[in-house]
């Protein structure tokens, strides 16, 4: 599939709940990136993102229609995100949701909210709202099994 994005924003912002879940003060100023995502041309999910405008400032001037924002914030910043935790569980499409995602209100999404570590310290939040019939996901842990066989 070919990825794109709609940005809807890319800017500097104050928000003291996020500031909170990243250990800064209320009044931290922070990257904020909000963006529809799409797969070929069709919308798979809305991505809400804030990193401490300190460490990651430099990616305002970055093109997020087809860039990567972690590739970004590595080339810019010098920054490569080193562990995280994520939790997932499904939400319904709100209007503005639907709006964004054209999808019905009350769709099934399923919200990822993840918070991204570079050394030991909380650097990203993000808020991920995914439409349930367009995604499948994988995981690992432990080792890196092989995967079974498809005969």
């Amino acid at each position: 599939m070919r990825h794109a994005s709609v940005v809807l924003e890319q800017h500097l912002v104050v928000n003291p709940e996020v500031a909170a879940k990243l250990s800064l003060d209320p009044d931290a100023e922070l990257f904020h990136l909000s963006r529809v995502r799409l797969a070929d041309g069709e919308p798979i999910g809305l991505d809400q993102v804030w990193l401490p405008a300190a460490t990651a400032g430099k990616l305002l001037g970055a093109d997020f229609r087809d860039a990567s924002l972690y590739g970004e914030l590595d080339r810019r910043c010098g920054v490569v995100l080193d562990g995280g935790t994520e939790q997932l569980a499904a939400v319904l499409a709100t209007p503005a949701h639907a709006a964004l995602l054209g999808c019905p209100e009350g769709s099934a999404l399923l919200l990822i909210e993840r918070t991204g570590c570079h050394r030991a310290r909380n650097l990203e939040f993000r808020r991920s709202y995914v439409l349930g019939d367009r995604v499948a996901i994988s995981t690992a842990f432990g080792c890196k099994a092989i995967p079974p066989r498809r005969d």
